[in-house]
């Protein structure tokens, strides 16, 4: 995710208390962010996201696209990308896409979300739980 201001600049970083986080060179001479654990990896439920407003996208498809790599044990928890529809009186999470994030080398990785009318906030979420980096 570029971020010319510094690398969390609209991101939240979740679960992750001691963790950096870093720019690094990415994909076509984009500038990517790492995140690097306090530890060996992210033991924690660890989250990074990000909120979008969604009233303008109700009735339409949503692909967010990205390029990632992760570096983690075989045995470790899975990380992923999701994309989260949350909306309705309470906020509460109206649909939902994921996918898991395996490669150790840059790699595109897509979700897809209906958004609805009941969606109020697109949230993009990267799990981290089990990545080393």
């Amino acid at each position: 995710f570029e971020a010319p201001e510094g690398p969390l600049v609209g991101w939240r970083l979740l679960g992750a208390s001691g963790a950096r986080a870093e720019t690094i060179a990415g994909v076509e001479g984009c500038r990517a962010l790492a995140l690097v654990p306090p530890g060996e990896r992210f033991d924690e439920p660890a989250r990074l996201t990000a909120e979008l407003p969604a009233e303008s996208l109700h009735g339409r498809r949503v692909r967010l696209t990205a390029q990632v790599r992760v570096e983690r044990e075989e045995r470790a928890a899975v990380p992923s990308l999701q994309l989260r529809g949350a909306g309705g009186p309470r906020g509460w999470v109206q649909a939902r896409a994921r996918s898991v994030l395996l490669a150790s080398a840059w790699s595109a990785t897509s979700v897809e979300l209906d958004v609805t009318s009941e969606v109020d906030t697109l949230e993009v979420v990267v799990d981290l739980q089990g990545a080393r980096r």
